[in-house]
């Protein structure tokens, strides 16, 4: 029987070790409209002369795993999201609040702020892999406090490896503060995604599931994350993976993947802020884009093809915002190179958190326009179009995305 697209699954899942499965096999399912991910091996023609006109034997050479991921923009694919960027902070809501397991015994904690990771000493703690570690009470850092943790490792019964937001000091301090399992997720919780963070690789998979028969890609790192903002519709985006080695198989690397459901957000659900106030004439923003710039050359001698790593380097927000031409306002900015911001709020209901109220609201604090004159293209109404980029400055950020939803772990 021939596989069908409309019965295609995909799933993705961080990973511990770059290019290494998980311990614990915890898929969360993509809803997604296509994708192109895929696996492919360099093969050369040998050049040897034989004495006559027959080639022979090619050589192969080395593969190369990637391929685009297009879906709409929602609440629910926050993994991809933060593969785009790099850093996440979970904090509580609103609601009644969850049950927690009992406080770890003397935590003792060592951060490294480069690879944003907390390794936590205690009594055995009797976690796994994808669970969620609430943080209170800390003398230091502060910045944990009331945040909620992923464990990404498990090094013994006595040591785990728990994933933090970029910006976090070096320094552990417990004092009176406690870490607790996450036993049952309640309420409504509140992420805040950065850009330019230190970029998690994942494992993901996808299943042609009416024939059996499924493709694992390890080590997948996020190159760039594309949106198409507008008025109506569906909201696409697209996230471009380069990865290490696929693996086919005929059952799922998870048999009981996590379905996130959808949340998807239409241009009807959206309000947009410029310099900090509304405006009411914008059309479009073609191409709103994180460029990772990674490194994808990361070949080695008795590497048997695959790639070491995929480096990543400056993070990169660019877009194109296109406005109804009714006064010079913006194209100002553009001209005297005057700083400016965008604010992009997407509301299902209430936008309150709770299931079928998520918000998602993307903010650029500091961006510069690129000075672009209207044209005149005919007899229709005249547009602006004003490329911009994203620039940080300290103690602020460079793009984020602020998601409430009931989701615990993104």
């Amino acid at each position: 029987m021939q596989a069908r697209g409309v019965y295609g699954q995909i799933g993705a899942q961080y990973e511990s070790v770059y290019g290494t499965d998980p311990g614990v096999p915890d898929l969360k399912l993509i809803y997604f409209e296509s994708e192109g991910l895929k696996s492919s091996q360099n093969q050369s023609t040998s050049k040897l002369q034989t004495g006559d006109r027959m080639t022979t034997e090619p050589l192969q050479g080395n593969i190369d795993v990637s391929g685009q991921i297009k879906t709409e923009l929602g609440a629910t694919p926050g993994i991809l999201y933060v593969a785009a960027a790099g850093s996440v902070k979970t904090e509580g809501n609103s609601g009644a609040g969850e049950t927690l397991g009992a406080a770890l015994t003397e935590p003792a904690g060592v951060i490294d702020p480069f690879l944003q990771t907390l390794t936590v000493t205690s009594a055995a703690h009797g976690l796994a892999v994808g669970d969620m570690v609430q943080i209170a009470g800390l003398t230091a850092p502060t910045a944990l406090n009331s945040t909620y943790v992923r464990v990404i490792s498990i090094t013994s019964e006595n040591v785990f490896v728990c994933r933090i937001p970029m910006g976090v000091s070096a320094t552990f301090t417990l004092g009176a503060g406690t870490l607790k399992k996450v036993t049952a997720a309640a309420g409504t919780y509140k992420h805040t995604i950065e850009f330019g963070g230190m970029l998690p690789s994942l494992v993901i998979e996808k299943g042609f599931t009416d024939i059996s028969k499924y493709f694992k890609y390890n080590g997948c790192v996020c190159g760039k994350m594309a949106i198409a903002i507008k008025p109506e519709g569906a909201q696409d985006v697209t996230f471009d993976f380069s990865g290490q080695k696929e693996t086919p198989d005929t059952s799922s690397f998870d048999a009981a993947p996590t379905d996130p459901g959808k949340a998807s957000f239409s241009g009807f659900q959206a309000a947009i802020e410029e310099g900090e106030a509304t405006i009411a004439n914008v059309t479009k923003i073609d191409n709103l884009t994180c460029e990772n710039t990674l490194d994808t050359g990361q070949f080695v001698i008795g590497g048997l093809g695959f790639r070491k790593g995929l480096p990543e380097g400056k993070a990169k927000v660019t877009g194109s915002l296109e406005a109804l031409f009714e006064d010079t306002a913006l194209y100002t900015k553009a001209v005297n190179f005057t700083t400016s911001s965008l604010e992009v709020e997407y509301t299902r209901g209430t936008g309150a958190g709770t299931l079928g109220n998520e918000k998602l609201t993307i903010n650029i604090p500091h961006l510069k326009f690129k000075r672009e004159a209207p044209a005149i293209g005919g007899e229709a109404g005249v547009l602006v179009n004003l490329p911009f980029e994203a620039f940080y400055e300290t103690g602020s950020y460079l793009m984020r995305f602020t998601i409430l939803s009931p989701e615990l772990t993104i």
